[in-house]
């Protein structure tokens, strides 16, 4: 059976990179909204070689629901497209253009 995601606010923005294309990240916030929130960063466990956002939506949205919390979930660029260390240094990039 699917878990589907629970009903919460969600917002897709592109984070601008100089050496290649943007890439998205998904916020995920309670449906409640104040002025801030504390804030859990989810990068979906892949291996750095697969696209999904079925799991991520159903758990990134129950994690914002339970917890009370913002859900910023960061995606990157993949292999074997991609050589082994640009989807972290993607993640280490995006998590320091945020905070």
């Amino acid at each position: 059976s699917t878990v589907e995601p629970a009903d919460v606010f969600f917002q897709e923005k592109l984070i601008p990179f100089a050496e290649h294309e943007p890439l998205p990240i998904k916020i995920f916030r309670p449906k409640h909204q104040q002025e801030t929130y504390p804030t859990f960063f989810y990068v979906p466990g892949t291996g750095f070689v697969a696209n999904e956002s079925v799991f991520t939506n159903a758990i990134c949205s129950h994690i914002t629901k339970h917890a009370n919390c913002q859900v910023i979930a960061i995606y990157h660029r993949l292999a074997p497209e991609n050589k082994f260390s640009s989807g972290y240094k993607d993640v280490y990039q995006i998590l320091n253009s945020i905070i």
